[in-house]
């Protein structure tokens, strides 16, 4: 089985037009600002996606990213997380199941990557649930050997991108009562 599918990932590669050819070194994943209000404390609370078709992107692929996505970007910018790999370790995102945490955020981290990498959804339009297989990734190594990853290795491509991914904030404009923060999801080696 794993044979076959190897035969397949060549063949594709030999057959794919070059705009299939997507580099993973630097690439930007997703950029989105979030609208938060201030307490009286000045403290971050009521995050939202500033930008609505955005939002009902995500929702698309889950009904609960759009909070994931904000709860993220307030831990990268408070420094409570580093990265997705401690959001999903140290997350205590509230959910009205009794499910194992753990479990819930790497599926939905997955989900997201999964999204982030064979969808259109990030962007300003209407994402029409619509998944593009044939994206085929590559990476040069130090030997200046290329890697693909296609569909096919889809495990280790997640597992590389995870390992990758660097999460940034910048802020975009605070005054008394709101706070506009950028966030910004790019591989980096």
């Amino acid at each position: 089985m794993l044979l076959s599918h190897k035969l397949i990932a060549m063949e594709a590669l030999h057959h794919a037009p070059l705009s299939n050819f997507i580099k993973l070194k630097d690439l930007q994943m997703f950029e989105t600002l979030i609208l938060f209000q201030k307490n009286k404390l000045g403290e971050l609370e009521n995050g939202e996606i500033n930008n609505r078709q955005q939002k009902l992107n995500l929702m698309m692929v889950d009904s609960k990213m759009p909070e994931l996505i904000v709860d993220l970007a307030q831990g990268i910018f408070s420094y409570k997380y580093n990265g997705f790999k401690d959001f999903v370790d140290l997350n205590s995102f509230k959910t009205s199941q009794v499910i194992d945490i753990r479990t819930f955020m790497k599926r939905k981290i997955s989900d997201l990557l999964e999204y982030l990498l064979f969808a259109k959804f990030n962007q300003d339009s209407a994402w029409n649930g619509s998944i593009n297989n044939d994206n085929i990734y590559c990476l040069k190594n130090s030997k200046s050997e290329l890697t693909f990853f296609t569909v096919y290795e889809r495990g280790k491509l997640f597992d590389f991108v995870a390992d990758h991914l660097f999460v940034s904030t910048s802020i975009m404009h605070d005054d008394s009562s709101h706070f506009l923060l950028e966030m910004k999801f790019q591989i980096k080696l």
